[in-house]
């Protein structure tokens, strides 16, 4: 999947590959041409929703999935490109929160083997269904936000392996 990235146009991880080079090959859009796009579609996430917004959009196969600041919970939505229609919503009910280094702020997901995974302000990983959005499991990786611990970081799979951090 990663060796197809780069020709798809798909970006499938944050930082787009695993030198993290957030960079894209694609030619289409150049210095000529920019000055000519229009936006297709927008998406408001709501007014209710404060704090940093630090996802990075991941493309997969025309699907693009995308997180909102954690005020108060983690959001994941899913949208069709080519539609450009939401074809699911979640949103995990974090535990309350009373302080968090650096913010409520969500860097956004990984996609690998069917399923989307995203870590929670609250200290947790979640795995989802790619297609449905419904929750797959949940696992607690750490003592929490009590203990100085939350979870914004996008994670990495490698293999079989999700590869997290705060």
């Amino acid at each position: 999947m990663l060796l197809n990235a780069a020709a798809s146009g798909d970006w499938l991880m944050y930082g787009h590959n695993y030198w993290n080079n957030r960079y894209s090959p694609l030619k289409t859009i150049n210095t000529t041409n920019v000055k000519n796009l229009v936006a297709r579609a927008v998406y408001t996430h709501g007014s209710e929703r404060l704090g940093s917004f630090e996802t990075t959009p991941i493309v997969v196969n025309g699907v693009m999935y995308i997180t909102s600041p954690a005020t108060p919970n983690n959001i994941v939505r899913a949208f069709d490109l080519r539609t450009q229609k939401m074809l699911w919503h979640y949103e995990h009910k974090n535990a309350p929160v009373s302080t968090a280094c650096c913010g409520p702020n969500n860097r956004g997901v990984a996609v690998s083997g069917g399923s989307v995974f995203v870590e929670t302000l609250d200290d947790e990983l979640v795995a989802l269904d790619a297609t449905t959005g419904k929750e797959k499991w949940a696992v607690k990786v750490g003592d929490g936000p009590e203990a100085g611990y939350t979870e914004t970081m996008a994670p990495l799979v490698i293999g079989d392996n999700v590869i997290i951090g705060t």
